[in-house]
């Protein structure tokens, strides 16, 4: 197949047919755009079927591919090609190119890189040589930058990164505030109860535990690896107790509570690792998740008061007693 350009003094420009020597790090062209403003911008012409189409051909007879490599996309933003006849019997002639590079996504086009080329060449006006000897080396140096580009950036770049990798860690602060972060080294105390304000409704305490997570993320050799510190806390600032109700019968009620927080927090976590994420999906999942197990921790908490009517009911107590440390672990 071969790229055809028209011109009005020479006929047909063609771009011959020759395998383009550069093996491609990581990626394969996989689709052409033209973006150009004026497409009649070669001598007044176009490529032959589009500049779009015409050059997809051309790569696509011409340059490796390899389909399980990254798909990157060509917009075409200047392909121009201009000639002045001069009072000397010789032609300046001025070629213009802007490609800009960007990978596939199934939301659209996400740039990389662009690369700008030209050249200026003098001939005589009796040289009627095709204009392709001009136009393919341009198009070959382009591709050569992007390639030069992919192998600088893959180590370090976050767009290019083929794979997601998590850490997660129970966050601790040392020293302790009024935040305590669960740990089964760190069980609750009726000297962590420090609200002074009573709650309404017939309770002998209570307790406002919750999830959180700080999440940092690094490429290293082209994959994102992101340390996610799981957060299962509780506010001492929050937490009252009335002192007729200082018992241990109490504070492990109490203390139920925020072992379901950190069940939740459990689940979060393997939730994460079990959704085989990509560099796109991460973050949305995360964020979504992090909501969902917000809704779960609210409904286990719920369904915990409501079933042990808030302590009350010693037998069902046990039974919730025996779920949450099976679950624990």
């Amino acid at each position: 197949m071969m790229l055809i350009l028209y011109l009005p003094t020479f006929g047909q420009v063609i771009l011959q047919d020759e395998p383009i020597n550069l093996k491609p790090s990581g990626f394969y062209i996989s689709d052409v755009q033209d973006a150009r403003n004026n497409k009649l911008s070669i001598l007044g012409k176009d490529l032959q079927g589009g500049g779009a189409a015409s050059l997809y051909k051309y790569l696509e007879n011409n340059f490796p591919r390899d389909r399980a490599k990254r798909p990157v996309v060509i917009k075409i933003k200047e392909l121009a090609l201009t000639e002045t006849n001069k009072k000397d019997g010789s032609v300046d002639g001025q070629l213009q190119l802007h490609f800009s590079f960007g990978l596939k996504k199934d939301y659209g086009f996400e740039h990389l890189v662009d690369y700008r080329g030209g050249l200026k060449y003098k001939k005589s006006q009796s040289d009627k040589t095709s204009i392709e000897r001009y136009i393919r080396p341009l198009i070959t140096a382009s591709l050569t930058y992007f390639d030069d580009w992919v192998k600088d950036n893959e180590p370090v770049n976050r767009k290019l990164a083929t794979a997601v990798k998590f850490n997660f860690t129970d966050y601790h602060e040392q020293p302790e505030g009024d935040t305590i972060y669960y740990s089964p080294k760190r069980p609750l105390t009726f000297n962590d109860f420090k609200s002074r304000n009573r709650p309404s409704g017939n309770y002998g305490a209570v307790v406002f535990p919750s999830i959180g997570y700080e999440q940092e993320a690094k490429i290293v050799k082209g994959v994102i690896q992101v340390a996610i510190a799981m957060k299962a806390f509780l506010p001492k600032s929050a937490a009252w107790v009335s002192e007729g109700s200082k018992n241990d019968y109490t504070l492990n009620h109490e203390q139920r509570h925020f072992d379901i927080t950190k069940i939740i927090a459990n689940q979060f976590k393997q939730k994460v690792l079990a959704a085989k994420l990509t560099p796109d999906t991460f973050e949305g999942f995360i964020t979504i998740q992090y909501l969902d197990s917000l809704r779960d921790l609210h409904t286990m908490q719920t369904a915990y008061d409501q079933e042990t009517s808030h302590g009350m009911n010693r037998l069902v107590q046990e039974r919730w007693n025996s779920r949450i440390d099976q679950l624990l672990q």
